[in-house]
């Protein structure tokens, strides 16, 4: 649960277990470190996420009545939870279980671990497997998820010059933001903001609010281009001199993969 959480931490007191995951076992070391790794490839996504709750105070974690107002078994639903718009978290927190009634409203789904596709005219219960290192997560389908390459900490790979999205296929949009990372110069417009949407099996981007920053370039990622036949996707990312570079962000699986070079 912690993984998704605003806060992604742990605490204990004095006179309590000690919590570092290495206190218990190999087994908890290696759960511990794939929710950390999943955290961290997440980053970007959060960032956008807090980005935008600055400015409209929508939360991070939220009730599933916030985008299915109109869904009776999402006024009632507290077992799982939406962290942003696109993806669904449906944790275990029962001792022993193994398993995990999960609650999709209507759309289409796509099981985060296996790529399963999952589509429904109505909500629906779905019964998935959920051993201690997994934890159910769905992605609505359309969604334009921006990521991190795997690292052990913020700033130990450049990320600044390549945008990674990962596209599932489906109809629609999002707004990445990227700035210094650690001042507030953000409040004072100091970032570049680009528009994404996805409709059609087609992928376009813009740079919507683009402004120089230090060791970045204005008129970064001018455009996007990529078109989807039976879901294998090719991009086109625009580099900072023009230079089209092509690349292909299918990685085999049900989910689209993309590296776009920003410059």
């Amino acid at each position: 649960v912690g993984c998704f959480s605003p806060l992604f931490r742990n605490h204990s007191a004095i006179g309590t277990r000690y919590q570092e995951p290495w206190r218990f076992d190999q087994e908890t070391v290696d759960i511990y470190r794939k929710a950390a790794q999943l955290r961290y490839h997440l980053i970007p996504y959060y960032y956008d996420l807090f980005f935008t709750g600055e400015k409209t105070g929508l939360p991070i974690m939220r009730s599933l009545v916030l985008h299915y107002e109109k869904d009776e078994v999402a006024k009632e639903c507290n077992t799982e939870f939406l962290a942003g718009p696109n993806l669904l978290a449906a944790p275990v927190v029962t001792q022993g279980d193994r398993k995990k009634m999960v609650y999709l409203p209507a759309g289409t789904w796509y099981d985060y671990w296996t790529g399963e596709k999952i589509s429904g005219d109505q909500g629906q219960w779905i019964l998935r497997d959920a051993p201690l290192d997994t934890c159910p997560l769905y992605v609505k389908a359309g969604a334009v998820l921006p990521v991190w390459p795997e690292q052990n900490y913020v700033g130990e790979k450049d990320t600044n010059q390549v945008l990674m999205l990962e596209v599932y296929p489906g109809e629609g949009s999002w707004d990445h933001f990227q700035d210094d990372g650690e001042s507030f110069a953000y409040r004072d417009g100091v970032y570049n903001q680009y528009h994404c949407e996805l409709k059609d099996g087609k992928l376009t981007g813009k740079v919507v609010s683009p402004v120089t920053l230090t060791g970045y370039v204005p008129d970064l990622l001018k455009s996007i281009s990529m078109v989807s036949d039976k879901e294998e996707l090719f991009g086109s990312g625009m580099c900072g001199k023009g230079h089209k570079e092509w690349v292909k962000v299918s990685d085999g699986g049900p989910y689209l993969k993309c590296k776009v070079r920003l410059g």
